[in-house]
């Protein structure tokens, strides 16, 4: 078991997203007693953390922590490090009282399998900040770099941050072994991540679908007032995020109001990055509300 350091509850002013294993009774390979640690800290320090968060980040946050999780326990157990499966494991979420912290209790058939799973996160994470490939889990972080989820996820741990000074500290085990991640340091990782999608390969199709337009965030409705001054997004139906959205022909600003929030049917040209689709071309739009099933019934 790693050495670890007590956090007391002072040190939760801000809001920490918590990875921990519950070994109330379980023993390590010497036999001795595992006792109940954090294993894997994400410390939000800032302004936009000062007690609160926003829903939609927060939300956006820990689904992504879960997505990376269940990305790396399955990497790793592919690559026959673990045998647990993300279908082995369980998340809950535990509150701690007199602090603003989330805490993710993770339940293994196996806690040491813990270490493991944060080790390799540590080390993905580490390499998009450095690019320097880790020697331990060089074939796990090149697995996790090539999936469109865990890139996206990895965006999304991010996404709280709206103040140039918000960071967050990222400690495995032992709070000496951190990374802190400041605005110059989300920069570097967004560009690293960008060059590796850059080089993805690039296919376009002609495709329909239904959703809405958004804005690109995908679900804040506010700051529609100047419209040619935002980015909008097409949220296909049944999915979380918001895709860059353009129309072949131009669109006036009203047309364009009545359609913003509305289903609609589009068809165009979807062009897929590594898979992943990017940008919306839209040649054609049409309203395509839900239709009601009338009970003819007595």
């Amino acid at each position: 078991m790693r050495n670890q350091k007590d956090f007391k509850e002072k040190d939760y002013k801000y809001n920490c997203l918590i990875i921990k294993n519950t070994m109330d009774t379980q023993k390590d390979v010497y036999g001795k007693k595992l006792t109940d640690k954090d294993i894997f800290i994400l410390k939000y320090e800032g302004p936009s953390f000062d007690n609160k968060m926003e829903l939609h980040s927060f939300t956006r946050q820990i689904n992504s922590v879960e997505k990376i999780l269940r990305g790396t326990i399955d990497t790793l157990n592919k690559n026959n490090k673990i045998k647990d499966t993300s279908k082995d494991s369980k998340y809950y979420l535990e509150l701690r009282r007199g602090s603003f912290e989330t805490v993710i209790l993770i339940l293994f058939a196996n806690p040491i399998v813990t270490n493991v799973v944060s080790d390799c996160i540590f080390e993905y994470l580490k390499y998009l900040l450095n690019k320097v490939k880790p020697k331990n889990y060089k074939n796990e972080v090149d697995i996790l770099i090539n999936n469109k989820n865990i890139r996206k996820s990895t965006k999304d741990i991010f996404n709280p941050f709206i103040n140039d000074s918000d960071q967050v500290t990222i400690i495995n085990g032992d709070i000496t072994n951190n990374i802190i991640i400041g605005n110059k340091e989300r920069e570097k990782i967004e560009e690293h991540l960008k060059e590796i999608e850059s080089k993805l390969p690039i296919e376009e199709y002609e495709q329909e679908l239904i959703g809405q337009i958004r804005r690109l965030d995908g679900v804040k409705a506010e700051g529609l007032e100047d419209l040619d001054k935002i980015k909008l997004g097409f949220v296909i139906e049944g999915q979380p995020d918001s895709i860059e959205i353009n129309f072949e022909k131009e669109i006036k600003e009203e047309e364009l109001r009545k359609l913003i929030f509305n289903r609609l049917r589009i068809k165009g040209k979807l062009t897929y990055r590594g898979g992943e689709i990017v940008k919306i071309l839209v040649k054609s739009h049409e309203f395509s509300p839900k239709k009601k099933i009338i009970d003819y019934r007595g």
